[in-house]
Parts: structure tokens; C-alpha cells; sequence
């Protein structure tokens, strides 16, 4: 029995095809030739025929001289050595689900698509004694229909349903059997053909469950390495619904490539790809204008690869063409590689790339949030497709979470492992819950929680997908201080948000409140430059070790209140600094102790304190500051210059500038006696079990101390 490749094509009116053959007759005459090689199975004439594109390419409408991917697909696998003798093909206009009124391919208990389909393999197959139809592929393109309404949100279990039962063989007899064109003895590939973003006169809801569509189907693909996607990016359409005739054949091109994409290979004993991994909001995305990078990062940085969406492909990075493409822009009208802008992975990457080549996945989005729903959308942000992927949080499903990591991360890393490469994870970089504070979006503390779950599925993914996280880092931004100035934010939340990021495990953190800024929320040029050289040498290991004030929220806004916020990176200040402040917490544990220390470190930092544990955590901030201000008056009075003012001009107003002996031997004094008071304040101040205050009245017989009076009973 002689055994005949077979590939089955299967879908709505966009496997069908649209276009008439003259369309295809224009492009490439060879195309619509008659294929003598390939026969196509004819169900309205019961027979098979000589594959002859408009004549018997569109069963469902045999009257139209309509054609799909198989008429240019048929004769390109065969030109790669990888020929399909049979052609089925059954398309027409349906859907996935139950839902609606059109014809669904979700298997029941009544006649569906997919039961029609088997009935034609088998009549194809009895009409051929003597032939063993063995299939080899499966093309799948249904999303004409399936997100004009609710049935999107059962999208993805209907494809692996229907894959399931495509690819069981319990499901074939009269001479049908399973192979596939990689001749590789493997299980039957199936590629599924992406939604494209050409349809129109969708509302903002149907937009959104088209790209729900689109996402659903990488992270598919990802969960078993022989279901491909075929990508529709930059294809076309002329009637708002199905593809143009040129893009029918780019297409065809994608599906044919993607069949005979390798299979994940076994042998880890492969070269490294070094793969770090960008995620979070418009902060990381980057505002920076690209002219203000040096001109070799302007051009294409050779040796440092970007995952782009659009080819489902690594290419090489260049600020403007692709540094910004985490999310398609045909719906505002502005084409890929249209933004003039970077972040901090143009100078990281190409730091990164001088130990060899690098590989980068960024999922940068702005008007992204930490942990929102759709309730937050109410809002007046702008009508863009992010408008409806917007929560980071992996316990939102269909969100970020699953877009970047279970389809754009996943995709990669079974990109890299095709081309015999072994990702090895490095740089993480997570950057999110600046807008939740914009937008009082949620609860602070839903934030950090956000951030954890991020963390802690990234962890678990790593495992399960065998990846190599020896030299990975974790680097978690936390949202600037900056914020404080803009309108709506509460200040509460925002001192909540960061000291519970600040104090992650086993993260390494950046404050963006040690970046200029234009607007306090975006880094401006030097910012960019600033946040891209620190997450290098936090990823490197280059920084000394992390110093951290007790009380003050963060090390950033300590120098920020002695007016060191600009002292540059490399300056021997720093070192000086973190002296100072380590006196500063063993000055507060010899005379108050660690039980309190802890107690006050628990209590809420605001400017606005209403309880007594509140004023003394308020008391113990500033303290801690003037202690840090009189250790630097002591070890370096004219050493400080301000980064912050262009001619680095020295600062008069700051005692340890310009001043003389005498004035900073007053200013020690005082600073001295002040200290000496609060520590005798907080020394004295009593604790109960829970935490509150003990009070005590202070009678006229009572011995009162001066620098005490405040102790106890004010509050």
C-alpha cells in the first residue's frame, strides 16, 4: 500500500480564503498553476483532484475561484525536499465555541465541524484503495468570529480540545495513520494561525479579545513543542475580515516554516544563550528620547538580540526599530519602531554584550499596573490595545502575566532551544506598582503582594521549564519618592508601597528616587543612563555591600535630607555615608535597645502622625538623620559637592559646606544636644505588650530631667 503525505487544512473563512486567483495569477503566475504532484479531495464532486488553485481550493463555495495558505504551501514544501501528496481541506465560516450562531468545531454530542471533518478523511480515504493516507500536518487558522463576543474567554481550552482529538489516533481507521513532515518520527505538528490586527469596526471590547485570541494561542503553543504559531504580524487585509492576497502568501510561508520547526532538542550539552528578562510599566518601557544616547547605541548593537513579538524571532537591538515593540500599535495608528525612545536595556545590552552575545525578552508596558482589575479602566487612559492588558499580577488571568511570560518568554525560550542553544537566565528586572499609586488602584499592600507572586512564579516556571538560574538576579524597582509631588497620590500608601518592596528577600532593589527626573515618575536622559549603570553593577555585583537606615524609609531619601541626593555613583562619599549611618543604628540599640528599635520600625512612617507610636517613629527619623548629618560635620566638612547643580557649585546652606571651625563646632553642639534629648525621649518611652505606649502623670512631687518632659505623658 503506497503511503501518501497528507496535510489537512482546516478553519474559518480565513482558511478558506478570500481572494480570487487573478489576485494570486498578478503576484507569482507559478502560483496558480495546476500542482499535478498534489491532489486535494473535492467533497462536492466525492473524488480527488489535481490541486488547482481557484478551481477546487474553496470546497465550502466550490463556485468561487477563492484560495488559502495550501495553494503556495504545497508547492514550497515540496521545493524543501518535504513534499505533501494529499491535500484536505474543510474551512468555512465558524467559530470554537458553543456559543453563537455560527458553526462551532467544539466536539458534542450533535454534528460539528470536526465531526464533518472526520467524515471527510474517512470518505477521502476509502476513495483511495491502495493508498495509505498518512498525515503529516495540521493547519489551523479559526478567528474570524471567536472574539466578536463572550466565547473568547473559552478560546484557548476549544483549541487544545480540538488539537486533542485532531492528533489522537483512536480517532482514524480505513487506512489513516499519523505522522509528520519533519520525518522525524514524531508526533504530528499542528500550527495554529494567529487573529491579525487588520479587522475592522471592532469596538474596544472585541479589540480585546482579539489580543486575548492572540495571547491564549502562544502560551498554547508553549505547552508542547509540536504546536507552532503561525505569526500574523504585518499581514494585511482588503475587506477588514480576511487577509489580502499578498499576505496569504506570507503567510503560507510562516505556516510551512513553522512546520518544520525542530523539535526541542534533548542534549543539554549545547552553547549558552544568555537571556534576561525586562517586565513592569512605562518606567522601564523608558521616555528617554533615543537622541540622547551615545551614537553607537543609536545604531544596531551587534551581538545583543531582542524577542520581537511581531516575527516571533530573536532580532538584533537598535533603539527605534524594536526596543519598543511590546505591544502592537496598529489600533492607534502608529506603526512598529515608531517610538523614538529607550529605557535602560539599550545601555545594559550593550554593557551585557561584551562577554559575547545576549539575548533579551522585554515586556515593558506603560499604563501597566501591579495588582488592578478591570474596574480600573473606568479611567480616562488613552484608547490603546495596553488598555486591556494592564495587571501585572500572575492571579489575573489572560493578563500581562500570561502575555509576556506564558507566550513572549516561553516562545523564546523554545526559539533558543531549536537553535541548539541553552538559555541561561540572567538579568530580571521588574518594574511596577507606580501607577496602582497614580491611579489609587488598589490597597498598597496588594502591590508588594503583586510583586511577590511575580517573583515567586518566575521561580516556579524556571523549574518546570529546566532552566539554568546559576547567575540569575532579581532586581525589583521601587517607586520614587517623587511620586509625593504628584497630584492624587497618598502619601501613606506610597511610604507603605516602598518600605514594603525596600524590604524584599533575596532581591536585589533600586530606588527610583536615585534618578533625575522631568516629571517625578519617568527617569529623563541621565536618569535612563544612571538606572541602566546601576542595574549593571547591581547584576554584576559591583556595589558595595547595602547599607540601610534604621528609620528613614530608604537610603535614598537620607541623603536626599542632607542634600546629597546627586553624589555620584563612584564618589568615596558614599563609603562615608554608610559609616555614618552605622553609627548611627548602633548609637540607637546602645541606648534604646532592640526590642524597641523593632517596635518603632513597625510602626507606619507619615508626615501627618496621629498616634503616639506614630510621633516617635516620626522622632526616631529625624534623630537618626541629625545623628548621620553629625558624623559627616565630623569626618569631612568640604569633602560633599552637589551633583544636582550643573556647575557642581559648592552648597552654602549646608553646615558641612563652607562654613568655618567655629560654625561647625556650634553646629555640633547643637545637633549634639538635640540627639542627646531624643535618644533620652525614646530611651524612656514605655512599651506595652502590643506595642502602644504606657502612660504615666506627672505630678508636682515628680522628679522631671530635662530633655524628659516629653517622655511618657505627652504622648
Amino acid at each position: 500500500m503506497a503511503v501518501r503525505p497528507t496535510a489537512v487544512f482546516l478553519g474559518d473563512l480565513s482558511m478558506a480564503g478570500q481572494r480570487p486567483v487573478g489576485e494570486l495569477t498578478a503576484i507569482d503566475p507559478s502560483y496558480d498553476d495546476p500542482q499535478p504532484a498534489v491532489q486535494i479531495w473535492n467533497q462536492q464532486a466525492s473524488a480527488w483532484q489535481v490541486l488547482t488553485p481557484g478551481v477546487n481550493t474553496n470546497p465550502s463555495t466550490p463556485a468561487t475561484s477563492f484560495w488559502g495558505v495550501e495553494s503556495a504551501m504545497a508547492k514550497d514544501l515540496t521545493a524543501v525536499g518535504k513534499p505533501i501528496e494529499r491535500v484536505i481541506k474543510h474551512a468555512k465560516d465558524s467559530h470554537i465555541s458553543l456559543v453563537g450562531s455560527y458553526p462551532s468545531w467544539s466536539y458534542n454530542t450533535v454534528a460539528t465541524e470536526l465531526v464533518t471533518l472526520l467524515d471527510l478523511i474517512r470518505d477521502a480515504a476509502l476513495a483511495a484503495p491502495g493508498d495509505n493516507l498518512r498525515i503529516d500536518a495540521f493547519v489551523i487558522s479559526i478567528q474570524c468570529r471567536d472574539f466578536l463576543g463572550p466565547e473568547a474567554s473559552s478560546y484557548a481550552a476549544g483549541l487544545r480540545r480540538l488539537i486533542g482529538l485532531l492528533t489522537d489516533p483512536n480517532n482514524y481507521s480505513w487506512g489513516v495513520t499519523l505522522g509528520s513532515v519533519r520525518g522525524d518520527g514524531g508526533k504530528t505538528p499542528v500550527v495554529l494561525v494567529e487573529p491579525h490586527y487588520e479587522y475592522t469596526g471592532l469596538d474596544h471590547v472585541q479589540k480585546k479579545a482579539l489580543l486575548t485570541c492572540r495571547m491564549l494561542i502562544q502560551s498554547l503553543a508553549c505547552e508542547a513543542d509540536r504546536i507552532a504559531v503561525a505569526r500574523s504580524e504585518q499581514l494585511t487585509s482588503t475587506n477588514g475580515l480576511t487577509l489580502s492576497a499578498i499576505s496569504i502568501i506570507d503567510l503560507s510561508r510562516r505556516c510551512s516554516a513553522a512546520l518544520l520547526a525542530p523539535v526541542l532538542p534533548v542534549d543539554e550539552n549545547v552553547p549558552e544563550a544568555r537571556l534576561s528578562l525586562f517586565l513592569g510599566d512605562s518606567i522601564l518601557d523608558g521616555t528617554s528620547p533615543n537622541s540622547a544616547l551615545p551614537a553607537h547605541q543609536q545604531a544596531a548593537l551587534a551581538g545583543a538580540m531582542i524577542w520581537s513579538p511581531y516575527s516571533g524571532s530573536f532580532v538584533t537591538l537598535q533603539a527605534g526599530a524594536n526596543n519598543q515593540n511590546s505591544l502592537p500599535t496598529t489600533e492607534n495608528g502608529v506603526p512598529p519602531g515608531s517610538f523614538q525612545l529607550h529605557g535602560p536595556e539599550i545601555a545594559v545590552m550593550d554593557s551585557l554584550r561584551a562577554g559575547g552575545e545576549v539575548f533579551l525578552v522585554k515586556g515593558a508596558v506603560s499604563n501597566t499596573f501591579a495588582a488592578a482589575n478591570d474596574q480600573v479602566m473606568a479611567l480616562a487612559l488613552p484608547p490603546t490595545l495596553n488598555r486591556y492588558l494592564h495587571t501585572w499580577s500572575p492571579a489575573a488571568r489572560q493578563q500581562m502575566w500570561d502575555l509576556t511570560i506564558n507566550g513572549w518568554f516561553l516562545s523564546a525560550v523554545r526559539s533558543l532551544r531549536r537553535s541548539s542553544r541553552k538559555p541561561k537566565i540572567e538579568m530580571v528586572v521588574i518594574s511596577c506598582g507606580t501607577n496602582d499609586l497614580i491611579f489609587n488602584a488598589t490597597t498598597p499592600l496588594a502591590i508588594p503582594q503583586a510583586v511577590q507572586e511575580m517573583i515567586a512564579s518566575l521561580n516556579r516556571l524556571m523549574v518546570a521549564e529546566n532552566l539554568d538560574t546559576s547567575a540569575m538576579r532579581v532586581i525589583v524597582c521601587v517607586p520614587s519618592l517623587g511620586l509625593a509631588k504628584v497630584s492624587g497620590v497618598d502619601l501613606m500608601a506610597l511610604d507603605t508601597v516602598r518600605t514594603a518592596l525596600l524590604a524584599l528577600p533575596g532581591v536585589a532593589i533600586v530606588d527610583l528616587s536615585d534618578f533625575s527626573s522631568s516629571d517625578y515618575i519617568h527617569p529623563d536622559a541621565p536618569g535612563t543612563k544612571a538606572f541602566a549603570d546601576r542595574l549593571i553593577a547591581l547584576f554584576r555585583g559591583e556595589l558595595r555591600r547595602a547599607v540601610s537606615p534604621l528609620f528613614v524609609p530608604s537610603m535614598s531619601e537620607l541623603r536626599r535630607s542632607l542634600r546629597l541626593s546627586a553624589i555620584d555613583s563612584s564618589s568615596d562619599a558614599l563609603a562615608m555615608i554608610d559609616s555614618a549611618v552605622e553609627t548611627a543604628s548602633v548609637t540607637f540599640f546602645r541606648h534604646i535597645g532592640g526590642s524597641k528599635i523593632e517596635t518603632l520600625r513597625s510602626a507606619p512612617y507619615t508626615r501627618n502622625p496621629l498616634s503616639a507610636l506614630e510621633y516617635l517613629r516620626v522622632l526616631a527619623v529625624s534623630t537618626e538623620i541629625k545623628i548621620v548629618r553629625a558624623q559627616l560635620l565630623r569626618s569631612m566638612p568640604t569633602l560633599f559637592m552637589d551633583g544636582a547643580v550643573v556647575e557642581r557649585a559648592w552648597q552654602q546652606e549646608a553646615a558641612f559646606r563652607e562654613g568655618s571651625t567655629l560654625m561647625h563646632r556650634d553646629e555640633l553642639k547643637r545637633l549634639d544636644e538635640e540627639i542627646r534629648q531624643a535618644l533620652a525621649t525614646l530611651q524612656s518611652a514605655q512599651f506595652s505588650s502590643g506595642g502602644d505606649l504606657a502612660t504615666s502623670v506627672i505630678s508636682p512631687e515628680s522628679s522631671i530631667v530635662p530633655g524628659q518632659t516629653i517622655s511618657s505623658t505627652v504622648f
